[in-house]
């Protein structure tokens, strides 16, 4: 649609300056923008320039008159369209009415101008052109959903065989390093003592990059059985899944000499047990790969923002880059540190375990510390990761 601030255009064409200025005169206080040409040549280029509403043609004209402009615009494709108002001072010639209908005229207006009448005809096919370009933008709305829907159905199923191929992928890798890791300690058994005493250590490495690849290929599993399993909502003590959590890291947590403290957690909330506990394992298992050694403190926070509670992790003894908080969500993104451990994945688990739950997720690092907070709802004062 082509407006000038906002309003609608309507030319005028008319070879007298004076007719001009009277029609722009009784118009100049309405919802227009009004375009003028003295001819019809001058016409024709404007309708070619902008989309008009209607236009208000003047039949006596010197060189090209309103019946030969009339007739160039319906022979042109791009605007035949545009309705014509005959303006006319020979009420009386209905020849000349007869031909401008003839010509493509839809209505005229017959001199001395009546103010009203110009308003109203003017407002009629004003407002049939908003009506036609609402219809236009409906029906090219309804055609772009359509196509999203299309779009959606496609990237859904795209989505689900990738999903498919990845669980098929990592189910299959799961059973040739266990063979590799079976392999390695039958050859522990048959090498002779003085040998094993000389690869020992080469063959713990190869164990020690088996369990690796194998926590990468659970990790993937883990992935792919978010996007596709259902799950429940439960009421749960998070404080006593976080305890469950943390029996599991009995020995790290004694071997390093580890500071557990927790925030006053509520008593009830309502999540996908399983996948909080996936959650706070994740979390805590990143905290032990990335601070590098030694005892460090842990704490289990939880605030409310007044909307909606908001939980965390944070850890003394490590940092992230303030430009890599952002990124460390994502599969394989993780902090650049020269001690880093783990599969890179667990933290993109975090985020898909949030997601899941409508919440939201985010980090933060400094001098005290890295701090991954998250709510399981979008409500509350947090920012979403990218």
């Amino acid at each position: 649609m082509d407006t000038i601030n906002g309003k609608v255009a309507v030319l005028i064409v008319d070879d007298k300056p004076a007719n001009l200025y009277a029609l722009k005169e009784i118009l100049k206080d309405t919802h227009y923008d009004i375009h003028t040409a003295n001819s019809g040549m001058e016409a024709l280029k404007l309708l070619l320039q902008h989309e008009y509403a209607c236009c208000l043609l003047d039949i006596r004209m010197p060189e090209m008159d309103g019946f030969e402009t009339a007739e160039l615009i319906r022979h042109d494709a791009q605007v035949q369209h545009v309705p014509i108002i005959f303006v006319t001072a020979e009420a009386g010639d209905q020849k000349d009415l007869f031909k401008g209908y003839e010509k493509g005229a839809v209505d005229f207006l017959i001199k001395p101008l009546e103010p009203v009448v110009v308003r109203s005809k003017v407002k009629v096919f004003g407002d049939l052109y908003l009506q036609k370009i609402a219809l236009k933008r409906s029906q090219e709305t309804e055609d772009l959903n359509k196509k999203l829907v299309f779009l959606n159905q496609d990237l859904k199923m795209a989505n689900s065989e990738l999903e498919h191929f990845t669980h098929i992928a990592a189910h299959d890798l799961r059973e040739p390093l266990r063979r590799q890791r079976s392999f390695i300690d039958l050859l522990r058994d048959e090498l002779p003592p003085d040998v094993l005493t000389k690869v020992d250590d080469l063959m713990q490495r190869i164990y020690c990059s088996s369990d690796q690849m194998l926590e990468m290929v659970n990790d993937f599993r883990t992935l792919t059985k978010l996007g596709q399993d259902e799950f429940k909502r439960s009421n749960v003590n998070l404080k006593e899944i976080i305890e469950d959590c943390l029996g599991d890291f009995q020995d790290k947590i004694n071997g390093r000499r580890v500071q557990i403290y927790f925030d006053l957690f509520p008593p009830i909330v309502s999540v996908f047990a399983s996948l909080v506990k996936r959650l706070y394992t994740n979390l805590i298992a990143n905290a032990f790969d990335h601070v590098p050694q030694g005892s460090f403190a842990m704490y289990f926070t939880v605030e409310n923002s007044g909307s909606s509670w908001i939980y965390g992790v944070k850890n003394t003894g490590s940092y992230i880059p303030q430009d890599q908080l952002t990124q460390i969500f994502k599969i394989f993104r993780k902090a650049d540190l020269s001690h880093k451990e783990g599969t890179g994945i667990g933290l993109s688990i975090c985020k898909k375990i949030i997601d899941r739950h409508g919440g939201r997720i985010k980090a933060q690092s400094g001098d005290d510390g890295v701090h991954i907070q998250f709510t399981f709802e979008k409500e509350g004062g947090i920012s979403e990761s990218d």
